[in-house]
């Protein structure tokens, strides 16, 4: 999309039933200038159909059909195919809070920062709205090196996800996740952090 400051790739496969939930959150955001891409990786069942209705309703969504090879190399392909200076992941089975973007984007911007991230929630299938935010969420910024040895020295599986994050896209020039690979964003967040002059973080379940 055209004048997007965020693309937010969105990998699909058997998902049917998260999807419109998570699609619409995103498209729910407060932060209007995004584009969502939905890279349905081949998945076999009402997935794809879905991603195409939604993007009939909404120019902001765009949609990749393509053979199944795996998270890893659908996330690699919304990359390649993001046209906006900052990126960020949301998985198909989760969903955002709608100030989320809007927060991220701030505080990359406002502390001149490479990689904002937040805090979540595990939520049940049917819950249906989002705890109450804290009013002034604590927020830490940090040097890439200390973000990187607080990341290295986490034992918060959480820290190394792909999700949760908003990424300035140049990070990713010659990083890419491993196909294959189970747990690919840990295999990948700590380049990015390596790479980062500068992160911030948000005490906010968005």
């Amino acid at each position: 999309m055209s004048g997007a400051k965020i693309s937010i790739i969105i990998p699909v496969y058997r998902t049917e039933r998260y999807l419109e939930k998570c699609v619409q959150s995103v498209l729910a955001s407060e932060f209007r200038e995004i584009e969502a891409l939905l890279i349905d990786d081949g998945s076999p069942d009402n997935s794809g159909a879905l991603c195409d209705k939604m993007a009939e309703k909404d120019a902001r969504v765009r949609v990749v059909h393509r053979v199944n090879q795996g998270l890893s190399a659908a996330r690699n392909e919304g990359l390649r195919r993001a046209s906006a200076p900052y990126v960020s992941f949301v998985d198909s089975d989760d969903w955002i809070h709608p100030q989320m973007f809007g927060e991220l984007y701030r505080l990359i911007i406002e502390h001149n920062a490479q990689i904002a991230s937040c805090g979540f929630l595990e939520c049940p299938d049917s819950a249906e709205a989002f705890v109450k935010l804290p009013v002034t969420p604590q927020v830490n910024v940090l040097n890439g090196m200390t973000a990187l040895s607080m990341l290295l020295m986490s034992r918060a599986s959480a820290s190394h996800t792909a999700w949760g994050k908003l990424y300035d896209r140049k990070l990713f020039d010659g990083v890419e996740y491993p196909v294959g690979r189970m747990y690919e964003d840990a295999a990948t967040t700590y380049k990015l952090y390596y790479k980062c002059g500068k992160a911030v973080h948000i005490k906010a379940p968005y």
